[in-house]
C-alpha cells in the first residue's frame, strides 16, 4: 500500500529520523538525493521521478533592493522517509552508568 501524500521539511525529517539537519543534508547530498542551487537545495530528477522528494520554490518582491528572491526548498514525502530509515540509522543512544 503506497504511503499517504505527506511532505516533511528536511528539519522535521531529521527529527524523525533522530539526527541533526546538517548531517541530514550532507547524507542526501552524499546519496545523491538532493544538489545545493544558487537558490537553496533541490530535488536531484532521480529523486523527485521516484517520487521521495519534492522541491517548493518561490519568489518574493525584495523592495529595498528593487528585485525578486528566489527560494527552493526540499520536501521530504512519506515514501522518501521509509527509503531514509533503510540507509540512515538511528544513533545509539548511551546509557548512563
Amino acid at each position: 500500500m503506497p504511503r499517504s501524500p505527506i511532505t516533511l521539511s528536511i528539519n522535521a525529517t531529521a527529527r524523525r529520523l533522530g539526527i541533526g539537519p546538517r548531517q541530514l543534508r550532507a547524507e542526501l547530498v552524499a546519496m545523491g538525493g538532493i544538489q545545493r542551487t544558487e537558490h537553496g537545495y533541490e530535488a536531484t530528477r532521480e529523486w523527485l521521478s521516484k517520487g521521495l522528494a519534492v522541491t517548493h520554490t518561490q519568489e518574493r518582491w525584495h523592495p529595498q533592493f528593487q528585485r525578486y528572491r528566489h527560494t527552493a526548498h526540499v520536501m521530504i514525502t512519506g515514501t522518501g522517509l521509509d527509503h531514509l530509515k533503510l540507509f540512515i540509522p538511528a544513533p545509539v543512544k548511551k546509557a548512563h552508568a
